[in-house]
C-alpha cells in the first residue's frame, strides 16, 4: 500500500489544475508541483526531445499511432494546467487528428476517435467538428461518435437535433449497440421532463448531398415542378451555381488548425512599442471664437500709481510713485532701466546663464575630463564654497523690503559707511552716481564687470575639477541625474515601464496582507497586463518591502516595492547582464524581469530564490550545535570571489555585500552520488541597491559613505575616508567571519594594518585564511585597485584544495538544503 499523499501542495494549485473526465494521479500531481519550476521545465524538455525523437520512426512501427497517444498522455501528466502555450497541447492534438485522418485503420478506432474528442473539448465551434468527423467518416461505426455529439446538441438545447444523432447511430448499428440504444433511452426519459420547447434547425445534423447532385465533375442545376426561372426585364444578378453546389456537396478535404479557423475573432498581436491606450476624453463645448478679433486694451490704466504712507505719530503722505514698475517679478530695477525698458532700449544681463545651477554641478564635475588622475580632493558642491560678495542692491522684494522703501521717504538721509569701498566701488556705486552715468554703457560695464568675476570663479573650478573626484554613492539625487544622462535610455531598456503618475500602494498592500481573511492580494500592471498574487511579505527594509507572488502562469517572482521609486538596481542588473552575456557567472547573478516604475514608488520584479541565505546556513549549523563545515565556507567563498572578479571586471561594485544578500543555488543534479556533481552548485547575490557602475565617473572617483556604519563595513568607511572596491573586499572577509565564527566580524589595527580581533584557529586552514583575510582587510596596501588578479589567485588555491578534499560536499550540500526546506 503506498504512502497517503499530502493535499496541501495540491489545495495551493487547485486553481490551475484542469479536471480530467478520468481523474488524475494525486502523487503525480504532487510530483509535477513539488519541483521547482527552472528544474522542471529542464527535464520537461529533455523527455520532450526523446519523445520527439520516437515520433521520427513512426512509418517503421506496426501500430504508428501509439506514440502520439503516449505523448498525449504525457504531456496532460506534466502539464496540469492543460492547454497553454507552454504545454503545446492543442497543436499536438491537431497533428495527430492531421496524421491519422485519412488512414483508412484507424477510421474506427476508439483510441483516434478520443483523441478527435480531446480536440473539440479545445474547440470553439465543436459543431464543425462533429460534421467533419461525419464526412471523412471517422468513428461512423463507433457509438462513441454519436453519443459525444449528441451529447454537445442536448447541452444547448437542441433536443431534436440530439435525437436524430442517435437514431442515426442506431440506424448505422454503431458498436456497442446496447450501450447506445440505452443511451438513447436514459436521454429520452430526461427529454420527457423537460418542457417542450420549438427549435427550428438552422442547418442539418449530418452532411448531406442534394439530389441528383453529383459527387464529382460538373453539377446539374435542379428545377421542382417543371417550373423554370421567369425572365426579368432588369440586370440579372449572376449567380455562380457550379461553384456554390460543389461548395455544399463537396465538403472539406482537410480542416484548418484552431488558430486560422478563429482568425477573424481575434486581434493579431503587435508589439507595445510606440503603441498608446485610447483614453476617454469628456465631451466639450467647442469654444466659440469670433472670425475677426476684436481689439481689446487690458492695460489696468485703472490702478493706482500712488502709495499712502501712514506713520503712527504722523501725517499720511501720498508717495506718487508707481512701485510696480520698480519691482517687478523678485528683481528690481533702477530709474534708467525702467526707461530703457518703456523705449525698448533694454537688455537683461546674462549673467545667470554664466552661472552652473547647483543641480547639476554632480553631473557637469563627473562629465568634466574623466581622464585626469590627481591627488587632490573635489568636492561636489564647490559652489557652496564659492560665496558672491553680498551686494547692496540685490534685495528681493518682500513686504518688509516694500515697507522699509516705503519709511525712508519719511526721515532724513544718512551717510551710508562701506569698509568694501575700494574693492566695490567699480561695480556697486551708490544711486547718484549710476544716475549721472549713460545708462546703455552702464549696463555693459557692469555685465562685464560680472563676467570678469565669473570667469575667475569657474577658473578656481576647473583646478578643484582636476583634484580627486569625490563622490557620495547613496545620493538618490546624483543616481537619478546619471541615470537621465543614459545613451541609450532608460526608456529603451527590456522590461522597463515608466508611468507619469502616482500609484500609492506600498502602504496598501502590506496592509492588505497582514488582513488574515484576505487570502487573494493582485496587483497588476499597466505595460504587461499580468495580476500577480500576492503571498506573503518576504522582507522589510527602511524604503522597500519584498513580496512573493505568484503570476497567472504560475510562475514564482520576488516584487520589490520601493518608495520613493528607484531604477537604479534595474539599471545595475541590466549592465551586469549585458556586459557579461553569455558568462556562466551570470547563474550567481539575480535576473531582473521588469521594472514597472511610477512617480511616487517602483516594483522590481525578478526571480524567486527558494534557498536560504549564508546567514540562514549558520543559524542551520547553530541549531544543530556545531559549526559550519569547513568545506562548505571554502566552497561558498571560492564562489564569491569567482563572481566578484567578473562584475568587477565589466566597472560594477556590489557595494552591500554581507551574509543575508549572498543565496545559496541549488542545480539539477543535488541528488547526484558523484561526487563531483557540487560543479552545478553555487550562490545567488541579490540586493543591488548600493552598487556603484564606475564606468560612470572619471577614473580617479574614490567615495565617502554618508549612512550610519558598523561592524560589517570596511575601515575605510569606519574612519570617514574614502574607498573604493575595498567595500567589497571587506564584504567578503565578513561573509568568510560570520560562516567560520558564526558572529559578525570585529577587526583591529595593530599599528601597520588590520588583523582580526580572533586570530585564525589552528585546526583550520590557516594557510588558506591569513593571506586571505590579510588581503581583503588591507586590499589598499597591495595596489592599484581593483586587483582581480590577486583575486584570482586566492580562488585558485581554494579551488585546488576543494577538488583534493571534495568527498563529503554533495552530502553536505543535501544536509543544507533539506535543513532549509
Amino acid at each position: 500500500m503506498s504512502d497517503p499523499v499530502d493535499f496541501d501542495i495540491i489545495e495551493q494549485h487547485k486553481e490551475n489544475i484542469e479536471p480530467q473526465k478520468d481523474g488524475r494521479s494525486a502523487s503525480a500531481l504532487k510530483g509535477i508541483l513539488q519541483v521547482p519550476k527552472t528544474e522542471l521545465k529542464k527535464q520537461q524538455l529533455d523527455e520532450r526531445r526523446e519523445i520527439e525523437k520516437q515520433l521520427e520512426l513512426l512509418d517503421e512501427l506496426d501500430d504508428p499511432i501509439q506514440p502520439f497517444l503516449d505523448y498525449i498522455d504525457w504531456t496532460i501528466k506534466n502539464f496540469p494546467s492543460g492547454r497553454s502555450v507552454e504545454s503545446g497541447l492543442l497543436p499536438l492534438l491537431e497533428r495527430c487528428t492531421s496524421h491519422f485522418k485519412d488512414d483508412v485503420v484507424y477510421k474506427n478506432d476508439p483510441r483516434f476517435l478520443k483523441v478527435w474528442l480531446q480536440y473539440v473539448k479545445y474547440s470553439e465551434n465543436p459543431r464543425d467538428i462533429f460534421v467533419y468527423l461525419a464526412r471523412k467518416e471517422i468513428g461512423r461505426q463507433l457509438a462513441l461518435y454519436y453519443e459525444e455529439y449528441a451529447n454537445y446538441y442536448e447541452g444547448i438545447g437542441r433536443d431534436d437535433q440530439a435525437t436524430l444523432v442517435y437514431e442515426e447511430g442506431i440506424r448505422q448499428e454503431a458498436r456497442p449497440l446496447t450501450r447506445l440504444q440505452r443511451r438513447f433511452n436514459e436521454f429520452h426519459e430526461r427529454k420527457m421532463k423537460r418542457p417542450t420547447i420549438s427549435h427550428v434547425s438552422g442547418s442539418p445534423v449530418f452532411p448531406t448531398r442534394t439530389a441528383l447532385a453529383l459527387k464529382s465533375g460538373t453539377s446539374v442545376p435542379v428545377f421542382q415542378d417543371d417550373k423554370r426561372p421567369i425572365p426579368q426585364n432588369k440586370i440579372d444578378i449572376f449567380n455562380d451555381e457550379e461553384e456554390s453546389t460543389d461548395l455544399r456537396t463537396g465538403g472539406w478535404d482537410r480542416i484548418q488548425t484552431e488558430q486560422l479557423r478563429n482568425k477573424e475573432n481575434k486581434m493579431s498581436a503587435i508589439s507595445w512599442a510606440g503603441e498608446t491606450l485610447p483614453q476617454d476624453t469628456p465631451v466639450t463645448k467647442k469654444k466659440f471664437t469670433p472670425k475677426v478679433a476684436v481689439f481689446k486694451d487690458t492695460d489696468t490704466l485703472h490702478q493706482q500709481v500712488y502709495k499712502i504712507i501712514e506713520v503712527p505719530g504722523k501725517k499720511p503722505e501720498k508717495i506718487d510713485l508707481n512701485f510696480d514698475l520698480l519691482y517687478q517679478g523678485e528683481e528690481e530695477y533702477c530709474l534708467q532701466e525702467v526707461l530703457a525698458m518703456m523705449r525698448g532700449a533694454y537688455t537683461k544681463p546674462q549673467s545667470a546663464e554664466l552661472t552652473p545651477s547647483l543641480e547639476n554641478v554632480s553631473v557637469s564635475l563627473l562629465k568634466a575630463d574623466k581622464q585626469r588622475e590627481n591627488n587632490e580632493t573635489i568636492h561636489l558642491n564647490p559652489l557652496n564654497n564659492l560665496k558672491r560678495r553680498a551686494s547692496p542692491t540685490a534685495t528681493l522684494y518682500t513686504k518688509e523690503a516694500n515697507d522699509e522703501v516705503y519709511s525712508m521717504f519719511n526721515r532724513g538721509s544718512k551717510t551710508v559707511k562701506s569698509d568694501n569701498y575700494e574693492d566695490d566701488e567699480l561695480i556697486y556705486d551708490d544711486l547718484t552716481e549710476q544716475i549721472t552715468r549713460p545708462v546703455l554703457n552702464d549696463l555693459t560695464e557692469r555685465v562685464d564687470q560680472k563676467k570678469r568675476k565669473l570667469e575667475e570663479e569657474n577658473e578656481n573650478l576647473g583646478a578643484i575639477i582636476q583634484k580627486k573626484c569625490i563622490v557620495a554613492p547613496a545620493d538618490e539625487k546624483l543616481k537619478v541625474a546619471l541615470l537621465s544622462e543614459l545613451n541609450p535610455s532608460l526608456n529603451s531598456y527590456r522590461g522597463f515601464f515608466q508611468y507619469p503618475k502616482t500609484m500609492n500602494m506600498c502602504n496598501t498592500l502590506k496592509k492588505s496582507l497582514n488582513i488574515k481573511q484576505s487570502r487573494h492580494v493582485f496587483v497588476e500592471f499597466e505595460g504587461t497586463g499580468d495580476p500577480y498574487n500576492l503571498k506573503t511579505l518576504l522582507g522589510e527594509g527602511g524604503f522597500a518591502s519584498v513580496y512573493l507572488a505568484e503570476s497567472m502562469t504560475g510562475e514564482i517572482k520576488a516584487i520589490k516595492c520601493q518608495k520613493p521609486s528607484s531604477a537604479w538596481e534595474f539599471y545595475i542588473l541590466t549592465q551586469i547582464h549585458k556586459r557579461l552575456e553569455g558568462d556562466q557567472v551570470l547563474e550567481s547573478i539575480v535576473v531582473p524581469d521588469e521594472l514597472h516604475y511610477y512617480d511616487d514608488e517602483s516594483y522590481l520584479i525578478i526571480d524567486y530564490i527558494e534557498k536560504g541565505t549564508v546567514l540562514d546556513i549558520v543559524n542551520l549549523y547553530r541549531a544543530a550545535g556545531k559549526p559550519v563545515d569547513e568545506v562548505l565556507v571554502v566552497f561558498i567563498t571560492c564562489e564569491l570571489l569567482k563572481v566578484l572578479e567578473s562584475i568587477h571586471g565589466v566597472g560594477i561594485m556590489h557595494g552591500d555585500l554581507k551574509a543575508d544578500n549572498c543565496m545559496l543555488r541549488f542545480g539539477s543534479s543535488h541528488d547526484n552520488v558523484d561526487a563531483k556533481s557540487w560543479k552545478d552548485r553555487g550562490i545567488k547575490l541579490i540586493d543591488f541597491g548600493r552598487s556603484i557602475d564606475m564606468t560612470l565617473f572619471p577614473k580617479n572617483v574614490e567615495f565617502k559613505c554618508n549612512w550610519k556604519t558598523d561592524s560589517q563595513d570596511c575601515p575605510e568607511m569606519r574612519n570617514k575616508e574614502t574607498w573604493t572596491f575595498q567595500a567589497d573586499y571587506f564584504g567578503i572577509a565578513a561573509i568568510i567571519h560570520t560562516m567560520l565564527y558564526g558572529t559578525f566580524i570585529e577587526t583591529k589595527f595593530d599599528g601597520t594594518k588590520y588583523v582580526l580581533a580572533s586570530p585564525i584557529k589552528r585546526y583550520w586552514k590557516q594557510e588558506l585564511w591569513n593571506p586571505l583575510f590579510d588581503f581583503l582587510m588591507n586590499s589598499k596596501s597591495y595596489g592599484t585597485l581593483p586587483l582581480t588578479n590577486v583575486l584570482k589567485s586566492h580562488r585558485q588555491r581554494l579551488e585546488s584544495w576543494i577538488e583534493d578534499n571534495d568527498q563529503s560536499l554533495v552530502s553536505i550540500l543535501k544536509y543544507v538544503k533539506d535543513g532549509l526546506k
